[in-house]
């Protein structure tokens, strides 16, 4: 979304062809966060389902500053450090819970190692 130019929809509003899928692929992605979410919290340790409480507060956030204005990759790469490190305690608070030997990750994102 910090990439595409889509306006806000307002009531009668008609999107384009275009506008149309990038909402619709925005809604599945929701709706695919949406139910790993629910699923990891059904299950999991509580170390676990508290941090992707913390990576869906940081989602949200990142949301809300990709639809404020249009980024370039560099900027918006810069944002989005801190959800990489949550991704990255989040593998490895997996693998500890899995048995799994630790591994140095600080962030998942490779352009910032």
């Amino acid at each position: 979304m910090a990439y595409v130019d889509l306006p806000p929809r307002h009531a009668g509003q008609i999107d384009t062809p275009e506008q149309a899928t990038q909402r619709a692929a925005f809604g599945q992605a929701v709706t695919g966060w949406n139910s790993a979410m629910y699923g990891v919290l059904v299950g999991a340790d509580a170390r676990i389902a508290q941090n992707v409480r913390e990576i869906d507060q940081e989602v949200d956030r990142l949301l809300g500053e990709a639809l404020a204005r249009r980024w370039d990759r560099i900027e918006f790469r810069a944002e989005r450090a801190r959800l990489g490190e949550l991704m990255a305690q989040h593998v490895a608070l997996v693998r500890s819970e899995a048995g799994l030997p630790a591994m140095e990750l600080p962030t998942v994102w490779t352009w910032n190692t």
